[in-house]
């Protein structure tokens, strides 16, 4: 196994290196200053066992199982933070899956299909990753497989398993809904969500003392369980705490002015969504665009000679009138070119540079992953805001040479979190 990399050295060597090369021009504190404004934020990458959608084949004994850094302006590689694979560490079958950055520290969802007793969240200092904690486990709560993770405004960690998802307090107690998780088994519009749950955020409090609401993306191997749910901050007791909830494929979906104008279509089983991220938005009462990523077992989005949304990215406007009241609604197709995009896995935004990273299955058009052995790849797209209000966001690929922004390889099977820090 090589050498940890340190990412301070490496940067003080570039810094060391730019400056001997450009005195001539700019003194050293203006080359400092230039490269640690661009340089800054790292993407964290997790690589373990990942969701691609519903039907495709992805990495699991044969993952790599590590953290990786990039830096998130140019894609350079700083090498790997963690690694899984080392002995003593963890034990076989351990695989990272959902990153949040907090701030020295990074927690990580850890996953673990065969000793399910391993199923815990960690705590990761950046400087000295090997001397993890154990942030939180219980057997009870993490009873089903692990994927989504998000941390509300008031410091509570909010995670997705199969078939629930649980709220762990600041003070990293488990918190109930009466004797259940704190979402099992919704009702009203948001059933049935009890068999894929794939990913979870939180929206901001509407007022002082109230949680914010929660949106989950549950996933299944019929249209019906393909879905999209909002739920009260105060938990899951009756019906009327689900705010809202759409099956994706039975609401009509446009396209962003600048992709072509296909009518969007949707085969038999729907497409499953497997990641979102919520970006603030205001405008009238559309408090946020939750950007949701799709992908099915489908090998493309023209089969067969017909357009059929199966892979793709897709912006739902959020709107809140209360903290009982809200909708999923207008979702804009922002990008489905499947030579770029296909069975995404994971997505992360800087708002600082609007920024959209996406990680895409190494081998377009594969349902099997594992076959060529291909890692997965991340491109980046910039984020267009200026008509956000009538015709939506637009995404636009950032590539050279049409590469992707980093691509894949043996450090990258597969993509299970994406994550920007410091």
């Amino acid at each position: 196994m090589a050498k940890q990399f340190n990412y301070k050295s490496i940067r003080s060597l570039l810094l060391l290196t730019l400056i001997g090369l450009s005195a001539c021009q700019k003194s050293a504190d203006e080359i400092i200053a230039s490269v640690a404004a661009a340089d800054t934020k790292v993407l964290y990458i997790s690589t373990g066992s990942c969701n691609s959608g519903q039907g495709i084949t992805t990495y699991t004994t044969t993952a790599t199982r590590t953290i990786e850094r990039y830096l998130a302006s140019t894609g350079t590689n700083l090498g790997y933070l963690l690694d899984y694979n080392y002995s003593g560490v963890f034990i076989p079958a351990t695989h990272p899956r959902t990153i949040i950055d907090n701030g020295s520290s990074l927690l990580i969802l850890n996953e673990n299909a065969t000793t399910t007793s391993e199923r815990r969240v960690i705590k990761v200092p950046k400087t000295d990753p090997l001397s993890y904690t154990n942030y939180y486990a219980n057997s009870t709560a993490f009873s089903g497989i692990l994927n989504g993770m998000y941390m509300d405004t008031e410091g509570s960690l909010i995670v997705g398993k199969t078939t629930a998802l649980e709220k762990i307090s600041p003070n990293l107690s488990r918190v109930l809904a009466g004797a259940a998780a704190w979402v099992n088994a919704p009702a009203g519009t948001c059933a049935t969500s009890t068999t894929g749950m794939s990913s979870v955020v939180t929206l901001p409090p509407v007022s002082a003392g109230v949680a914010g609401k929660i949106i989950y993306a549950h996933q299944g191997a019929t249209a019906a369980l393909n879905r999209l749910g909002m739920m009260t901050g105060t938990g899951y007791y009756t019906a009327a705490d689900c705010v809202n909830g759409v099956q994706i494929s039975a609401v009509t979906h446009t396209k962003a002015a600048n992709i072509t104008q296909d009518v969007v279509a949707f085969n038999a089983v729907g497409t499953a969504p497997t990641s979102m991220i919520l970006i603030p938005f205001s405008s009238g009462s559309v408090t946020a665009k939750l950007i949701v990523s799709y992908a099915n077992a489908q090998t493309s989005n023209n089969n067969a000679g017909t357009y059929n949304l199966n892979h793709g990215i897709v912006s739902w406007d959020v709107t809140e009138t209360s903290t009982t009241a809200g909708t999923l609604s207008n979702p804009v197709v922002l990008y489905d070119n499947t030579t770029y995009i296909f069975g995404i896995s994971a997505m992360a935004y800087d708002s600082s540079t609007k920024s959209l990273f996406v990680a895409s299955a190494g081998d377009p058009g594969a349902v099997n992953q594992t076959t060529n052995g291909y890692g997965y790849n991340v491109e980046k797209f910039s984020v267009d805001f200026t008509n956000a209000a009538t015709t939506g966001l637009q995404l636009t690929r950032q590539a050279t040479n049409f590469m992707p922004f980093i691509r894949g390889g043996a450090n990258t099977k597969c993509i299970s979190g994406l994550a920007l820090g410091n």
